[in-house]
């Protein structure tokens, strides 16, 4: 068996439909040097729902005996996955058929090690039927990446995430210990040393449900709580940047505070050579030469 460019590394448990739907999606990708990792965390065997789309989807299948997290399932994802890069996928998100290709056509210029795209924010209810109605579905993340950005917010979803494998080889995969926000302890790590590039092209999706099957729906103050750790753990990281911040904004008050200097010499020089200057300091002679100041260079 060849050795794929890209691993997709996707977690589920006890959710064969969502899987489904997940499959679908990758099979679907226009970019085929991939593999999909399914990693089945201690749930049901779904080997069953995995075969129709085994070939499609290029699936190697990881099922853990014992549930042993989210995390941990992860990096037994990390494990097994055998690519190059390493894109990540949860059994209820979709990849839509551009999500692997936009990415590697970026990553594989070899600039930068990580990069994300933008994905739709599905909101979704449950139906008398017992399926999901998307009541919204929209774009809520578009941002250039800045490392202080994180201490704002997050700017981007896991699901648009993909980075070098060697990248958590070298500095570590999902932290064990965490039970939410895996994710943003993993990108406040690679951050330190790695910048991620943006591609504003939505790719991909996630869901968000009103019944409560999420970890964000039920475990608000853990959430709250483990934000809080992971902000003391990382803040020293970017002291660099507000460093260099403070730098370029002096740098910026410096030209402006020479502007400044200049206009008020070029006043001086008109007010002596006896042109007349009205209360917006702005001469009535001669206007578009003071004008000119004004503009950029």
């Amino acid at each position: 068996m060849s050795t794929p460019l890209v691993s997709v590394v996707l977690r589920t448990r006890n959710r064969p439909d969502f899987l489904v739907g997940a499959l679908e999606g990758l099979a679907a990708q226009e970019f085929r040097d991939f593999e999909t990792v399914v990693v089945n965390d201690g749930g049901e065997d779904v080997a069953e729902a995995i075969e129709p789309l085994r070939e499609s989807a290029r699936v190697q299948y990881v099922h853990l005996r014992e549930n042993v997290g989210r995390c941990a399932a992860g990096n037994r994802g990390i494990e097994a996955a055998r690519g190059k890069y390493i894109s990540w996928h949860d059994d209820d998100d979709l990849y839509y058929p551009n999500h692997l290709g936009t990415l590697m056509e970026l990553l594989e210029q070899g600039e930068f090690q990580a990069a994300y795209t933008d994905a739709n924010e599905v909101k979704q209810r449950l139906a008398a039927d017992g399926t999901y109605e998307t009541v919204s579905k929209q774009v809520v993340l578009s941002n250039d990446f800045h490392p202080v950005r994180f201490f704002q917010h997050c700017p981007f979803h896991l699901v648009s995430f993909c980075h070098q494998k060697s990248c958590v080889e070298r500095l570590g995969g999902f932290d064990e210990t965490l039970d939410v926000l895996e994710d943003w302890d993993l990108f406040f790590r690679l951050a330190q040393d790695y910048t991620f590039k943006h591609i504003p092209v939505t790719t991909a999706e996630y869901r968000i449900r009103d019944d409560g099957t999420q970890a964000i729906t039920t475990m608000r103050e853990e959430f709250a709580r483990t934000r809080e750790q992971l902000f003391d753990k990382y803040f020293h990281t970017i002291i660099p940047s507000f460093v260099e911040m403070y730098f370029e904004q002096q740098e910026g008050l410096a030209a402006m505070r020479a502007r400044v200097e200049a206009l008020e010499g070029e006043l001086a020089r008109l007010r002596a050579s006896g042109e007349e200057v009205d209360d917006a300091s702005r001469p009535t002679k001669g206007r578009g030469k003071i004008s000119s100041l004004f503009r950029s260079k």
